[in-house]
């Protein structure tokens, strides 16, 4: 969390409808599930994707999700740029860090209770917690997450992080900022 993105640079390109999550094509990263939510959802017009290579060839991803591989750094942040919800659909996942990576590009969070993020992320905007690994119980949080406004998550991004000058070093050094929810009335 050592810089803020730019707010511009968050919104543009942002495609709505498009829920990713970025890990290696395993059971343990929650593919079925994440092939459910996906077959479940198509019909709405919503696209799931899954950037990240297989391992193993008798763990595939639904017709439903569009398979983009293994990813470089560039092509990856790019993707995340276009990106609406990142879905951390793993059934064991203890601090994922491409889900911080796609927060702090601005996607949206659908994360499960069973990780360890939720203590950093719960109660922030553009950030929903879902309790089991079950499509009936996910579908109502992601849809919430699709209705709640993009424009609105550089200033939840800005307000959960802030730079301050350390004056002992004179160097610039970011903390995360009290987690009380943001309000833009």
């Amino acid at each position: 969390l050592h810089s803020i993105p730019n707010s511009a640079a968050i919104r543009r390109e942002r495609k709505r409808g498009h829920v990713l999550m970025c890990a290696t094509v395993k059971e343990r990263k929650g593919v079925a599930f994440f092939n459910r939510c996906a077959e479940a959802l198509q019909s709405r017009g919503i696209r799931f994707g899954w950037a990240g290579q297989v391992r193993d060839p008798s763990v595939t991803l639904s017709n439903a999700v569009a398979h983009h591989g293994h990813l470089g750094r560039e092509a990856l942040q790019s993707l995340l740029g276009e990106t609406e919800i990142f879905f951390l659909s793993s059934l064991e996942d203890t601090f994922p860090l491409a889900a911080i990576e796609a927060y702090l590009k601005g996607c949206k969070l659908l994360l499960p209770r069973s990780t360890g993020l939720v203590e950093v992320f719960e109660g922030l905007e553009g950030v929903r917690i879902y309790e089991e690994h079950q499509v009936e119980s996910l579908i109502p949080l992601l849809l919430q997450l699709l209705q709640w406004l993009s424009r609105l998550l550089p200033r939840a991004i800005e307000a959960a992080t802030e730079t301050r000058c350390c004056c002992c070093c004179k160097r610039a050094r970011t903390t995360r900022a009290a987690a009380t929810p943001v309000s833009y009335t």
